[in-house]
């Protein structure tokens, strides 16, 4: 899959949650690792996904891996 996102107009009403249920349920998937900004954090920090910072990749980025599940 390469983006999940909802509208900033839409975000706090639990859709990003339920989309991102769903790719789980759909695919059967035990883990799951995603690549984000600084702005998606909370929304995943919330969800209980581990964070590490994949450094500067765009001039003054910082891009983060996400991963929920095995290690």
């Amino acid at each position: 899959m390469l983006h999940i996102a909802v509208p900033a107009r839409l975000r706090g009403r639990g859709i990003g949650r339920r989309l991102l249920a769903e790719v789980l349920t759909t695919v059967g998937a035990t883990e799951i690792f995603v690549q984000t900004d600084t702005d998606a954090g909370g929304f995943y920090r919330a969800r209980g996904f581990a964070v590490s910072s994949l450094g500067e990749m765009y001039p003054g980025v910082e891009r983060f891996e996400r991963r929920l599940g095995a290690a």
